[in-house]
């Protein structure tokens, strides 16, 4: 998924993207980078009370959180996808699973799962509270309707919109269903009985326990969306299973959300409020927010502020900030490895996360963010314009000499990061380089197409998985495949004319094209592909493990896609409000869940 500058979704194949451009001071320590939030400081502001001879607090701060988030364009339908779907699995609606702060899965609607010898039959039991918010009885049928009814094209057809079953799980039938070659009903889930939903697989799924986490997996009410259908989620008629339920929703104004009192567990919060503001901070100080998201912009004018530094926090992303290869008739980059390597090996990351973006990020040295493994941390090329050099006289380029100028195509206006990448890659290969800006339309044209001798390059751009893991980064075959950026120029144009012509079947194109990728790149694309495709059909998820490491590192020892930072979130959080944890898959760092916080009494 592309990165514009505004909130947008990370997910897939997209993935989604949503821009919440955020940014900080901050050294580049451990303790102030956390995955979950950690503060500047261990300052709390709780309330207390006591008896009657006690001091009366002044203020007892309500159980409301209050922030921004989009709001424009969006709907509470959490089977179609929009940043409301979301909003779905924050806490509106409950999947069989969840995540806790350190991405482990917990039971949510479900108490327990297992698994049958090589992954392919799931079986989840759920709880047996479960109602829906007007009382009705939840249970495993209503996940096989939901099931089989995210899969159905008809489904996001409806509303003019796409699927949310985006992140490619594997369920029987699933995939000849989204295409219109099979009924809903074929697809692999069966109740064996209230309490019992059996999920078969096409092939092996180790982590089918985390995929029931996400935002496809949630479940709707049958029984209301037959009596209303599409006016289902107006806010009159909306039945949810999560811990809050809809007040109010008023589009590209605000979301209002109150505690649901059929849910099984705790709620912590009387009130949730999306609202929409331009600026933060001023409202922030005023109380008319508790969460607010900082940009760039905000960085000095807290750092001066004794009180808001101390309410900083930061989250780590898995969104991903990269230079991207340009396919081109004059494929010098494709052919030069060891050019592709010395203008990766000329960033020095460190410096642009730390002193040009503020510690709102963080280096990247791979394409694997370390809070999906740990080893993406232990793959890349590394940080060396010394190496960077010698490698360019390695290529037959010594300091840049017989290169002509490269493209860098943005979105947007260049800010010091651009203009630092830019500076960095002639300081260390000696290449001269110009960086070009288009507004998002047009550069998502000038991204995808096929550029003539004078344009070669890269582009920059930033994306995420669409799923708490690793593989979200690595197993596919259209997106980031080493194979498909290394493709020749002509192949590479016959591919986007497959890729165009509506006569080939839709249910056969992208095999097509996954074929002809493998039969005309390089041999290091085809051991790439390889390597992907054997992890997929493995059922043993360390040999996964293994063969997935095993292709993020030949990625990056090609540079064909260069990392640069990973994205943090930014937040000011009043101090007696507690428990955020951010969602890693979305840029800005939104909450994972609503039902996290609570207020310190």
């Amino acid at each position: 998924m592309s990165f514009k500058k505004r909130w947008w979704i990370v997910i897939s194949i997209i993935m989604i993207s949503l821009l919440v451009v955020t940014a900080c001071s901050t050294s580049s320590t451990d303790s102030q980078n956390g995955t979950n939030g950690t503060s500047q400081t261990d300052d709390t502001a709780g309330n207390t009370t006591g008896d009657k001879n006690q001091e009366v607090p002044k203020t007892k701060h309500p159980k409301v959180a209050r922030m921004v988030l989009p709001l424009d364009g969006e709907m509470l339908e959490p089977h179609v996808f929009t940043w409301g779907t979301y909003y779905a699995r924050m806490g509106i609606f409950e999947p069989l699973t969840k995540i806790d702060k350190d991405m482990n899965v917990i039971p949510a609607n479900a108490t327990s799962w297992e698994h049958n010898d090589d992954y392919t039959v799931w079986t989840f039991k759920l709880r047996d509270d479960l109602k829906w918010s007007d009382g009705t009885t939840l249970n495993a049928h209503d996940y096989e309707y939901s099931f089989k009814r995210v899969v159905n094209p008809a489904t996001a057809a409806e509303y003019g919109k796409g699927s949310a079953f985006i992140t490619g799980v594997p369920i029987l039938n699933a995939e000849e269903i989204r295409r219109g070659e099979k009924d809903p009903d074929s697809l692999g889930v069966k109740t064996l009985d209230d309490l019992t939903l059996e999920v078969t697989m096409s092939k092996p799924w180790p982590n089918m326990p985390l995929s029931v986490s996400e935002i496809w997996a949630v479940p709707v009410p049958k029984h209301v969306i037959e009596k209303y259908g599409q006016k289902w989620i107006e806010p009159q008629n909306i039945v949810s299973n999560g811990p809050y339920k809809v007040e109010d929703f008023q589009l590209g104004v605000h979301l209002k959300l109150v505690p649901n009192p059929e849910y099984y567990g705790k709620i912590n919060l009387d009130r949730v409020e999306v609202i929409k503001l331009e600026n933060q901070i001023l409202p922030y100080q005023n109380d008319d927010i508790n969460i607010a998201s900082l940009q760039a912009a905000d960085m000095d004018m807290v750092a001066k502020d004794p009180e808001l530094t101390k309410q900083m926090q930061f989250y780590k992303t898995g969104v991903v900030y990269f230079m991207n290869i340009l396919m081109s008739e004059n494929d010098i980059l494709q052919k030069n490895p060891k050019i592709r390597q010395a203008i990766s090996m000329s960033l020095q990351r460190n410096i642009i996360a730390d002193d040009i973006m503020r510690g709102s990020v963080r280096a990247a040295p791979s394409m694997i963010p370390e809070i999906f493994a740990p080893w993406g941390l232990e793959i890349g090329l590394g940080d060396n314009q010394q190496r960077a050099r010698e490698l360019m006289a390695e290529a037959g380029y010594p300091d840049g000499k017989g290169i002509p100028e490269m493209t860098i195509i943005i979105a947007g206006e260049a800010t010091g990061r651009e203009l630092a990448i830019a500076d960095m890659i002639e300081k260390g290969t000696g290449i001269k380089t110009k960086i070009v800006n288009y507004e998002w339309a047009k550069f998502v044209e000038e991204r995808d197409k096929l550029h003539n001798k004078d344009t070669f390059g890269y582009f920059i751009s930033g994306a995420g998985s669409s799923i708490n893991h690793y593989s979200g980064y690595i197993r596919r075959e259209d997106l980031w495949n080493v194979g498909r950026a290394l493709l020749p120029p002509d192949k590479f144009k016959k591919l986007k004319e497959m890729s165009e012509d509506k006569s080939i079947d839709p249910a056969k194109k992208g095999q097509m094209l996954n074929d002809f990728i493998y039969e005309n790149t390089t041999e290091v694309g085809k051991q790439y592909i390889s390597l992907i495709r054997e992890s997929l059909a493995s059922s043993d998820p360390q040999e996964q493990e293994q063969l997935d490491k095993e292709a993020a590192k030949l990625r990056e020892q090609e540079a064909v896609y260069i990392p640069i930072d990973w994205e943090n979130g930014v937040k000011l959080i009043k101090p007696y409000l507690k428990g955020y944890v951010g969602n890693p898959l979305l840029l800005g760092a939104p909450p994972l869940y609503f039902n996290d916080l609570y207020v310190e009494e």
